[in-house]
């Protein structure tokens, strides 16, 4: 599977060059809109879904009123299930953190918590989708974009007149899009399988803070794993404690830290002097790598959990990951 899902991203970079070829697409924009709107990728289910709770929270008054509470998950959960048709809602959400709740931000950082273990961060999202009800329509976008896609393809197939150029384009576009499909969802399978080893560690750290060789169970993601054997056979965490502090403070200085975009050689954070930021540019200047045009308010987001996109909004963020999907449901366009 992980071959023929690389195979795809050559299958795509051939489609690519043969609309340009072929076609005239001078502006390279063939390709993105005629592999947009497909169904059964992971990542793209998972923010439908989250809009579906929204839509069946918005549909029942009881439940969608104790949702817009302030109240946190736990106290949110115990109202639903006293709800008329909250057992139904409670049922969906817990299928969703099932099938989705092994994604987060970063996620393939074992350190970082999943979306299951941050339910009030996935209700928070729920809530503003509740609020954009009636801006936007995340569902209605995804089979525009198919839509989009197949009469693309229906034009590009009418204007390909010989036979061979026709099977080409046509192979190409077929592996091109399962490729696609593929790629998403065997990194969401590893992701998963991530988030239960996760999980392990996680019980693992547990027990030595509860025998006071670790001050919290996150303390192990700071340990390799021949200190982690080391810390299970010792019954003394002093030296250990000593350790994992000084790593996390390493930790925590290279949260400050924005790297340049070149390296060569060996990183040095204690020798590295930022970039100077000209704060007079008004307009920036980028790389297209998908269709369309859009404008907006920008809203600068330097992490998937630290706000809120708002309907129309331009989303801008260092890099986007799995993590981010929930916010370009509302998103007019991602920088």
């Amino acid at each position: 599977a992980i071959i023929y899902a690389t195979k795809g991203m050559g299958y795509y970079k051939k489609l690519d060059e043969v609309c340009r070829d072929w076609l005239g697409d001078s502006d390279g924009e063939y390709a993105g809109r005629l592999c947009s709107g497909l169904d059964g990728m992971d990542i793209a289910e998972a923010g439908f879904s989250l809009w579906k709770l929204a839509l069946e929270a918005n549909d029942n008054p009881d439940v969608g009123a104790r949702i817009s509470s302030s109240q946190d998950y736990r106290a949110c959960r115990e109202s639903i299930s006293r709800a008329e048709g909250g057992r139904w809602f409670l049922e969906a959400w817990d299928a969703f953190m099932r099938d989705h709740g092994h994604h987060t931000r970063g996620e393939l950082e074992l350190y970082n918590p999943r979306w299951s273990e941050r339910p009030d961060y996935i209700l928070e999202m729920v809530r503003g989708y509740m609020r954009s009800m009636g801006s936007i329509d995340p569902l209605r976008k995804h089979r525009e974009n198919a839509a989009t896609s197949e009469m693309l393809a229906k034009s590009c197939r009418r204007r390909l007149r010989n036979p061979l150029k026709f099977a080409a384009f046509d192979f190409l576009l077929r592996q091109s899009q399962r490729g696609a499909v593929l790629r998403e969802n065997i990194k969401s399978e590893a992701v998963r399988i991530l988030a239960l080893v996760r999980r392990i560690f996680l019980e693992l750290g547990e027990r030595l803070a509860e025998r006071d060789i670790l001050e919290c169970r996150e303390d192990i993601f700071f340990l390799n794993l021949s200190e982690v054997e080391s810390a299970i056979r010792d019954s003394n965490g002093s030296e250990i404690k000593e350790l994992i502090g000084k790593r996390r403070a390493e930790y925590e200085m290279n949260l400050d830290i924005i790297p340049p975009k070149v390296i060569i050689g060996r990183f040095d954070p204690d020798d590295f002097v930022a970039e100077d930021i000209d704060e007079d540019t008004e307009v920036l200047s980028g790389l297209a790598v998908s269709p369309g045009t859009a404008s907006g308010t920008a809203r600068v987001m330097l992490r998937s959990d630290n706000g809120q996109i708002q309907p129309g909004e331009v989303l801008v963020a260092p890099f986007t990951d799995p993590g981010w999907t929930p916010h370009f449901m509302a998103a007019a366009a991602l920088i």
